[in-house]
């Protein structure tokens, strides 16, 4: 007795494909199941298998990643009508195997491709470009008995363990080779095997048992062969794109290629058997066995309705792809259909319309490879429409585009959207294609004698000025351009047509009331899937667990900065997925993720009607939001730096260029970029790359200034990290700090210095400081004192000199230009520096001994944490010349002329300084 289909399948079939594929009831735990839950499943049930012990537990959790990934990439739908008829057919095949069906959960993935898979963890998911090609519910039920096997036979963990269940390593597989060509045929041999285990084992276990039609193969094999054809085979109507007065032409190719998939392909180094090998393993397996049900689960119409809806969705994915050539050809095939029911009619044409437009636009654009590709590589009926699509000149891609969208701008005027794209396209003829509405003829185009007689003119010899005849020379000119015809009916037949057109040729159409500046209005921004690698450099290995973390913390760093800036972040990363209840929740994060997929098309550059539009300013008034943030890091460990021994003369950089030549560094790359969601326009677009580890305040700081360029506009360049631009620091020198005369050498303790540090550009700074060095001179110098002696109960003061060793208090003052050379965002980072200053000299007694004036560079950091707190160490070199006293001139006997330099002082300052300050705005 047939199953009856659940309520929601007949009330979807009933109302037609209005809408987009989507999910209904809780979320499954499968989706909201994070990589560490993931990893710690897969790993009992790998050690199960393998007998307790695995040894590469790295591929383990690459492979966990991996279907974490997937399952958060926004093409997994649950409890759609298509899941539900696979989980019952389901049912069906495994009617003898309960437990083994407990174990499994059915998922419909979003995507055009002719495939299904199964995942070591129990999910098999079906593609709807499957469902989209079959022919009848026998030929999904072989497939799906196959992908179960999969899964019996933990095909997949098999392949990440790499050992085979049941089975002693066979001598071949123990002998070791050499080549990696011999490896890769190795492996993709016994991947081979497992899909003839997979189509034998699933006939045997399931298909043969079920009341489904036994002589299914061929068609199923069919289906596999072509499955990179469209939905049908049909020769394209070269008048399609025809307006009542205007041909396409020069746009058409002879003959198309022939279809010439093969079945007996090689497959010695593909990871599937062949297609004729396959037919004739499960021929075999099935001859013998006659009869059986093409619908079970389904009536014929039923099945034939969730085809459909299939269909429409990979026509959906297409068109949101950008593969609007594809997507135009399968949706004529369905037009040209007389048993297309009237609702579907509306959504085809919706596709349609923007399926013109969408290559109209990159055209326009200069974007039509992804449009059109290579039409070379397309076979059967559908290339016409290929190579029709790329001889297409940009200006008849606009006009066929325009006549069809305007045409069902009138059959359906309520959908908004038409009117749209229409607009946009004339605005396409004027700003792309340079054309006014002289260039179109607003009247139907004469016979051939009339032509030639209003070309010569009227035969009234009255005289012509200029002007008239040039305006007759235009004229004719005109109606001899083959496109000036191509709207005329419109122009004719529809009074609102022509005004339109004209004012928007001429630049003076109305345009929408503006919607409030986005950095002006206070929603919120969406926070989109923040993506996170961390790599090895050595290993090329990519750390997994750190680099989930990482994701999980960005996405917090992001909300954080969001909220100083006055707007509420939306959580929707994949961590934030795994919180969902609700299917409406996970619808959201479906069409934010199909919107995303459709604007980046253009790359941002330029504005489009976009298919997934009105879902999307669905889920914006749902969640108060407006914009939506991007944002991704690449971190590479185990670099090594490009330091080289040479550079070593350059002493203040010593210890950097050592570090460099001998230790690891990182390199860092982040991209973020903040969009208008209402809008489709680019508020800010940044790319940052350093040499340096992905330190927290680094990555804040390039979150910050990609939000201050969207929300604060006028803000030309950003200066000062997190707009802090001035750094208040202090602390103390150590090493090598003083002066020496020609005479006498020393040495300085250690001393205090201070500096008040303001960025005045991106990545340079002004740094005004003073530091203080106490210098002992190697000589003894008498100085005035006194001091006591005690005789008794009281003491003796006494007056005189005593021997000391010189010394001179150095008060050093100066102003430093430096420049972040790994940062952008000063005073944090690394710095080169460079400037003058002066240093005043004073003796132990405190008089003035004289002043000095030099120049200095020096290299440092500058740390910040808690976005603060500033910690700082910088090595500088300070060279200074100059004199302590007055200078007397001697003209008397052999140094007559010269100058006394005793108190000459030539200062060579080396000076290693550490700090602690912070940012007070």
């Amino acid at each position: 007795m047939k199953r009856l289909i659940p309520l929601t399948i007949l009330l979807l079939i009933a109302s037609g494909a209005k809408a987009q594929l989507r999910s209904v009831g809780d979320v499954p735990a499968d989706l909201k199941m994070s990589v560490q839950e993931l990893y710690e499943d897969d790993l009992k049930r790998a050690k199960k298998y393998s007998g307790g012990r695995v040894k590469n537990k790295q591929q383990v959790l690459e492979a966990s990643y991996n279907i974490n990934k997937m399952m958060a990439g926004g093409h997994i739908v649950y409890g759609d009508p298509i899941s539900r008829m696979v989980e019952r057919i389901a049912d069906t095949l495994l009617a003898d195997y309960p437990e083994l069906r407990s174990e499994l959960r059915f998922y419909t993935v979003t995507s055009p491709e002719v495939n299904a898979f199964a995942t070591g963890q129990g999910m098999v998911f079906v593609n709807v470009g499957m469902v989209a090609q079959v022919d009848n519910e026998a030929q999904l039920a072989f497939v799906i008995s196959h992908e179960i096997i999969h899964y019996y036979r933990s095909h997949s963990l098999e392949a990440i363990i790499g050992k085979k269940k049941k089975d002693k390593t066979s001598k071949a597989d123990l002998e070791e080779t050499a080549g990696e060509m011999d490896d890769f045929i190795r492996r993709h041999n016994r991947s081979r095997e497992m899909e003839n285990e997979a189509d034998s084992l699933g006939i045997v276990l399931f298909y043969l048992k079920s009341p489904y039609y036994k002589g299914v193969t061929d068609g199923v094999f069919d289906v596999l062969q072509y499955s990179a054809l469209p939905f049908d085979d049909l020769p394209f109507d070269t008048t399609y794109f025809n307006t009542p007065y205007y041909t396409l032409g020069g746009c058409w190719s002879d003959t198309v290629s022939s279809i010439t998939s093969r079945d007996n392909y090689d497959d010695s180094r593909s990871t599937h058997p062949n297609i004729i090998s396959r037919r004739r393993t499960c021929s075999a397996a099935l001859d013998g066995y006659y009869g059986g049900e093409e619908y079970v689960v389904t009536t014929e119409a039923e099945f034939l309705a969730l085809r459909q809806m299939a269909r429409m969705e990979c026509i959906r994915q297409e068109v949101i792809h950008g593969e609007y050539a594809r997507a135009f050809y399968n949706t004529w095939v369905m037009r040209t259909d007389t048993t297309t029911s009237q609702s579907d009619c509306r959504t085809l044409d919706k596709l349609m319309a923007h399926e013109l437009y969408g290559l109209a636009a990159f055209k326009n654009n200069e974007l039509e490879k992804t449009a059109v590709g290579d039409y070379k590589q397309i076979e059967g009926e559908s290339q016409q429409v290929h190579y029709a699509m790329k001889e297409m000149t940009p200006e008849q891609a606009t006009l066929i585009a325009l006549h069809k969208t305007w045409e069902l701008h009138r059959l359906y005027p309520g959908d908004e959207q038409f009117a749209s794209m229409a607009a946009d396209l004339m605005e396409m003829l004027r700003l792309k294609n340079n054309k006014s509405i002289i260039d179109f003829v607003a009247e139907p185009p004469k016979a051939a004698s009339d032509t030639a007689e209003a070309a010569q003119g009227p035969s009234d010899n009255k005289p012509k000025t200029k002007y008239e005849r040039i305006k007759q020379k235009r004229e004719v000119q005109t109606k001899r351009n083959p496109t000036s015809y191509a709207l005329t009916d419109l122009m004719v037949s529809d009074p609102t047509f022509t005004p339109e057109l004209r004012a928007h040729l001429a630049g003076t159409a109305p345009k929408e009331a503006p919607l409030t500046a986005a950095h002006e209005d206070t929603a919120g921004v969406i926070i989109f899937n923040p993506s996170y690698w961390v790599i090895n450099n050595h290993s090329d290995e990519f750390n997994v667990s750190k680099s989930d973390a990482c994701e999980t913390e960005l996405t917090s760093r992001i909300m954080n900065t969001a909220k100083r800036f006055d707007r509420q972040g939306v959580d929707f990363s994949d961590a934030g997925m795994h919180t969902m209840e609700s299917d409406s929740q996970y619808n959201d994060f479906l069409s934010l993720c199909e919107w995303s997929n459709e604007f980046w098309l253009s790359k941002g550059d330029f504005s489009m009607v976009r298919l997934t539009q009105p879902a999307m300013n669905g889920l914006l008034d749902r969640y108060d939001a407006r914009t939506v943030n991007y944002t991704a890091v690449l971190n590479v460990e185990g670099l090594h730096g490009d330091g080289s021994i040479g550079m070593l003369v350059f002493v203040p950089l010593a210890p950097v260029i050592l570090s460099e030549m001998f230790t690891g560094i990182e390199h860092t790359a982040m991209a973020s970029v903040i969009v208008d969601a209402r809008e489709g326009k680019v508020l800010s677009r940044q790319s940052y790359s350093y040499n340096v580890a992905d330190h927290s305040d680094l990555l804040d700081g390039a979150i910050h200034d990609t939000y201050v360029r969207a929300m604060r506009p006028k803000v030309k360049e950003p200066k000062g990290y997190l707009g802090n631009r001035l750094a208040i620091v202090g602390g103390y020198n150590f090493g090598l700090a003083g002066y020496q005369t020609f005479k006498y050498g020393h040495y300085t303790a250690l001393t205090p210095w201070a500096s008040i540090e303001f960025a005045v550009k991106r990545n340079r700074t002004v740094a005004l400081w003073g530091r203080y060095h106490k210098a002992y001179e190697d000589v003894k110098t008498e100085v005035e004192t006194s001091w006591q002696e005690q005789h008794g109960s009281y003491y003796v003061t006494h007056y005189g000199t005593q021997s000391v060793q010189s010394s001179k208090n150095m008060l050093m003052l100066g102003a430093t230009w430096r420049e972040y050379r790994r940062s952008d965002f000063a005073p944090l980072g690394l710095y080169f520096g460079m400037g003058l200053h002066m240093v005043r000299f004073t003796t132990l007694g405190g008089t003035h001994d004289g002043n000095t004036y030099g120049f200095h560079l020096g290299i440092g950091r500058n740390y910040i944490f808690f976005h603060r707190l500033v910690l700082n160490y910088d090595i500088s070199y300070a060279y200074t010349y100059g004199f302590t006293k007055t200078l007397d001139f001697d003209f008397s006997g052999e140094y007559k002329k010269y100058l006394h330099y005793d108190d000459a002082i030539l200062s060579n300052i080396l000076t290693i300084r550490l700090g602690i300050g912070f940012l007070p705005f």
